[in-house]
C-alpha cells in the first residue's frame, strides 16, 4: 500500500479507539484538519451503513408481510 493509505488506516484506527483529533496529528505529524477529514469520512459512511440497513430491514418487512 501507500503511504498516504497506511496513514489513512493509522490515522482511523485511532479515532476507533477514541484519541483526540490534536493528539492523533502530533503523533503522525499531520495537520488536524486531516484528521477531522478522515473522521468526518467514518461518521458519514457509518451514516451511510444505518441508512442502508433500515432501508433493507423496512424492505424485508413488507415483502414477508405480503406473503
Amino acid at each position: 500500500m501507500s503511504r498516504m493509505s497506511d496513514l489513512h488506516i493509522d490515522v482511523s484506527d485511532a479515532i476507533a479507539a477514541g484519541e483526540h483529533p490534536a493528539k492523533i496529528a502530533k503523533r503522525f505529524n499531520v495537520p488536524v484538519s486531516w484528521v477531522e477529514s478522515v473522521e468526518a469520512d467514518m461518521l458519514n459512511f457509518e451514516a451511510e451503513q444505518a441508512t442502508y440497513a433500515d432501508r433493507s430491514a423496512d424492505a424485508d418487512a413488507i415483502a414477508y408481510a405480503e406473503w
